[in-house]
Parts: C-alpha cells; structure tokens; sequence
C-alpha cells in the first residue's frame, strides 16, 4: 500500500492509502481523492445532518400530537427521527397492502394509536429495522396489546363497581 497527502475538497490535507496499479492509484488522486472531505469535516457534516433530521422529526412529532419521548439524551432526538420514518413506512404499507376497505377498520386504526402512544424512546430504536414484512406482525401484536388493555381495564371496572356496591 502506498501512502499520499492529499488535499481535500476542505481545503484539509490528509494522508491516504491506496493500493492496486500505479495507473489506477493515479487516476484516483486526481479524479477522487481532492473532490472527497477530510474525515474531520465528514464527521461534522454527519452531525450537522442528524441534528437537522432530529429537529424536523421532534418539529413533526409536535405537529402530530406525538406524545414526548422517554429515555437518555442521545436516545431521544435519535428515537423521533426513527419515529417518523417508521410512522410513515406503516402509513405507505397500509395505503399499499391494506384493501380501501379495511383501511378504515377501528382495530387496525387502534393499533395504529397504541403503536403512535409508545412513549419509551428504547421502543422506537429497538423497531428501527422493521419494513414491509414485518408491519403486520408489529400491528397483530399492537392489536393484541389493545385488547389485553381493554380487557385488563374490564376486570378494574368490574371490580371498583363490585367494590361500590
């Protein structure tokens, strides 16, 4: 591997190491290497990115009624961000694999509410590689917490009701 200085688009010199044939290694210094940003400036740029992505996401989760997430300060911004993107996966699944009918159906609506009111910011990153396949399962699964809670709140009332008589 050989080693050059190279200065990048920033203005920053930084060594790199290229390896292949000579013809390739110079082709590649004078065509890749100076359009490229140090990795300092890189990294900046990344944040500078996720902090931008992080304030239009918690913004949209205002505008939503979203309820406020719980959880570290890193996990918190990174979380909305997912929240959304995940939100508007689920919406595009529905209008794209859920017939006109059923669109409409207070179950699937319901556990589209129970998946909008998790509050644990863990929750959220923790679901961040769910796509198409795996939407149905994660709203079978918020149907069945639904019908759990319903049912649990049943037996509270029941037995507060036999409690006044």
């Amino acid at each position: 591997m050989a080693k050059y200085t190279v200065t990048r688009a920033c203005g920053h010199d930084e060594t790199v190491g290229l390896i292949g044939k000579i013809k390739d290694r110079e082709w590649r210094l004078e065509h890749v290497e100076p359009h490229k940003l140090c990795s300092e400036c890189y990294q900046k740029q990344l944040a500078e990115q996720r902090e931008k992505e992080n304030r239009e996401a918690a913004e949209a989760a205002k505008d939503m009624n979203l309820p406020a997430l719980t959880g570290t300060e890193k996990q918190i911004p990174w979380a909305e961000t997912i929240r959304q993107q995940l939100l508007a996966d689920i919406d595009a699944y529905i209008y794209e694999f859920v017939g006109e009918k059923h669109r409409n159906d207070p179950k699937l609506v319901e556990a589209i509410e129970n998946i909008k009111a998790k509050t644990e910011a863990r929750w959220w990153i923790d679901h961040r590689f769910c796509r198409y396949t795996d939407f149905r399962e994660l709203l079978e699964k918020s149907a069945k917490e639904v019908k759990a809670s319903r049912l649990e709140q049943t037996g509270v009332d029941a037995k507060i009701e036999a409690a006044v008589r």
